[in-house]
């Protein structure tokens, strides 16, 4: 009802699983670049973008370049877990899934001349849709000759924190003190669900197990 009523939500022909990940996010990409948006940001739904840091970082970047941009608010190198390689043995940098950015440019290039190289990701990707979007914007750069400008600004991000009652903020700060860090096995987070980053199953170990698509903390599944 809320897609009828208000023609905000996307719906597109691929299933609702982990292993789909990458066709979903390829899908979503070809849509954004289809309706001629100009920059085009892919976020987890638990986050909020600053819009206006995010016009602010293009402006001050891009400025009269015509550089390509990607952007995040954290870049993993691509070597810090073996997983994050591809089958291959491919290392390409990526921004982590929480938020990202990229001009239409890129992703034109991505959906529309690289289309079969994308969408044929098995040989060289993994299972990370995050990764895998550094792998094809890598291979676009190198084969294209295109120059693409990576920025990464935390300030892009925006931490809602839910206060129900002023008296209870101290009480909020002391539980979010106590559970800001959960080992994840390789990497903390504050939470287990902030352990994937867009990984999957692998990067939910330590304190966490996952359980039907989600990371949840061992406490939760007893």
């Amino acid at each position: 009802r809320e897609s009828e009523q208000y023609e905000d939500i996307l719906v597109t022909p691929n299933r609702d699983y982990y292993r789909d990940i990458n066709e979903k996010l390829l899908s979503s990409l070809r849509y954004a670049v289809d309706q001629g948006f100009d920059f085009i940001l892919k976020t987890d739904d638990e986050y909020c973008v600053d819009i206006d840091v995010v016009k602010e970082l293009i402006r001050e970047r891009q400025g009269n370049s015509q550089d390509d941009i990607y952007m995040g608010i954290y870049r993993f190198n691509g070597d810090e877990d073996e997983m994050m390689k591809g089958s291959d043995g491919t290392i390409a940098p990526f921004m982590s899934g929480w938020i990202i950015g990229l001009t239409r440019n890129l992703a034109s290039t991505i959906v529309g001349e690289g289309w079969v190289h994308s969408m044929l990701v098995a040989p060289y990707g993994t299972s990370s849709d995050d990764a895998n979007l550094g792998k094809w914007v890598d291979w676009a750069t190198r084969k294209y000759n295109m120059t693409v400008q990576h920025l990464v600004d935390q300030r892009m991000k925006i931490d809602v924190i839910p206060i129900q009652e002023p008296e209870a903020k101290e009480n909020v700060t002391m539980a979010m003190e106590e559970t800001e860090k959960v080992s994840c096995g390789n990497h903390d987070a504050p939470t287990c669900a902030d352990c994937p980053q867009g990984n999957g199953e692998d990067w939910c170990h330590g304190d966490c197990v996952w359980l039907d698509g989600e990371c949840l903390s061992t406490n939760e599944r007893m």
